[in-house]
């Protein structure tokens, strides 16, 4: 009878063991288009087998364990990639709105602005008398300051977005790290129950996988399964929970604080990493671009225009053609746009003299920009040729990115992923085992039975 009763303990170990694969197998399908899931496999084991006068006799199966298939290699692979990748896609997303903005090459671009607006003073000269060649000037002078203006407009709404897009994604982070380190609990809170969390792990691993997209994350785990993860070498988040980052800016720094104490975290790429650099390096410097080539315009056209003499008797002069400092207010004097015959052509205020005509219309080949090296025209230009070049830098970026991150996430899946066709192999060779195991049992009771007949 102890005989038949090992055997029928057997076989119910072995039913148990192989419903785990099969209820295993089946969560894998459930789950094969679930996003961050890695398959689960159940790792099988005999058991200790019993001592008889004839040897050792197996005494069946048990389930060892449930592991989850995931390479951490590539995880920390994909972490990289998806910083590098979120700053390209930020940075291409920036820059390709500063490119709306310049809107170059164009008929109505600053760049043909400024040639217009030259170009109407060569026309004066030509005849220095003509009133409506003031007004030409006039008119094309107003198309530039409002050329100006937008542009100067458009880059500090740019920035001023990009200011918010940081802040929603300081929240971002935040509620990640937070996300975390729920997580971080849960999963030592299992481990210490015995098992593996298999499903906490992939969630956690995902809401970490999602975070490296805003900023570059360094992951270590410890002993008790926690993941300690840093941004720019600062711990976020540990077994004591996660410290969010608050919306002090200074630089490409954000601010944490850690008790009484601030620290300064670096954040140089990822999605938040590259907004810090657009908001504080990137724009300002658009800015200060067109500032200068506004300020220099205006000094240049005013040192002229103010030497000369309009039409009148006496001839006006001593007015500025342009006020305003730099691209945001750059506009026509309004005493020239109420009375264009106060522009000035003539030197001295002699008829049909077009020296000072001359002279600003000249300013266009003149080295007056970059400590005298450049043009104002060469200047701008240079401008539009460097924002072009950073355009395709940061689209080769993110094409070559984004081929990398798809490949890592192809090997990824080959070790992670479920495929549904390998499931259902598996799934029929426990389902025989199942049913070999019944069938056992079935056996054993017909056995029992037999000997029960014959106790009667």
């Amino acid at each position: 009878m102890a005989g038949l009763t090992n055997i029928l303990q057997l076989s119910q170990r072995s039913l148990m063991a192989n419903q785990a694969a099969i209820s295993t197998v089946g969560h894998n399908v459930a789950n094969a288009n679930t996003d961050g899931y890695s398959r689960q496999r159940v790792n099988l084991a005999a058991t200790t087998p019993d001592q008889t006068s004839y040897g050792y006799l197996g005494s069946g199966v048990t389930v060892q364990s449930i592991e989850r298939i995931r390479s951490s290699f590539l995880d920390t692979q994909i972490r990289s990639t998806n910083d590098s990748l979120g700053k390209a896609e930020t940075q291409q997303s920036i820059l390709s709105q500063v490119e709306t903005m310049v809107n170059e090459p164009s008929d109505n671009g600053l760049s043909a602005e400024l040639g217009d607006f030259f170009n109407s003073f060569q026309d004066l000269a030509n005849s220095p008398e003509d009133s409506s060649a003031r007004n030409v000037v006039v008119q094309k002078a107003d198309l530039l300051s409002q050329t100006f203006q937008q542009l100067s407009g458009n880059l500090k709404s740019l920035q001023s977005n990009t200011l918010s897009d940081i802040k929603t994604q300081l929240t971002q982070i935040n509620s990640l790290t937070s996300e975390i380190s729920t997580y971080n609990q849960q999963i030592i809170q299992a481990n210490a129950a015995g098992g593996s969390p298999n499903d906490l792990m992939d969630q956690r691993d995902l809401a970490i996988q999602n975070l490296s997209e805003l900023a570059k994350v360094t992951v270590s785990e410890d002993k008790q399964g926690t993941a300690q993860v840093s941004i720019g070498g600062i711990m976020v988040t540990s077994a004591s929970g996660n410290i969010p980052l608050s919306e002090t800016i200074q630089g490409n720094q954000v601010t944490i604080s850690d008790g009484d104490a601030q620290h300064g975290i670096d954040v140089t790429s990822g999605k938040l990493g590259a907004d810090l650099e657009a908001y504080n390096e990137t724009i300002p410097n658009y800015l200060s671009t067109i500032d200068s080539l506004a300020s220099t315009l205006i000094t240049q056209v005013n040192t002229l225009h103010e030497s000369g003499y309009g039409l009148g008797t006496p001839p006006s002069t001593g007015v500025d053609f342009f006020t305003g400092s730099s691209a945001s207010d750059i506009a026509v004097n309004s005493q020239l746009e109420n009375n264009s015959n106060l522009v000035a052509a003539s030197k001295d205020g002699s008829t049909g003299d077009n020296t000072i005509a001359l002279a600003i219309s000249n300013l266009q080949n003149s080295k007056v920009m970059n400590g005298n090296s450049s043009t104002m025209g060469d200047a701008y230009n240079s401008f539009v040729t460097t924002l072009g070049t950073t355009i395709d830098s940061a689209n080769n970026t993110q094409s070559t990115q984004t081929l990398v991150l798809q490949q890592l996430n192809e090997q990824q899946s080959s070790v992670a992923g479920v495929s549904t066709d390998e499931e259902t192999t598996n799934l029929i060779q426990y389902q025989r085992a199942y049913q070999a195991s019944s069938e056992v049992i079935n056996v054993v009771n017909t056995l029992f039975q037999s000997i029960l007949d014959m106790v009667q």
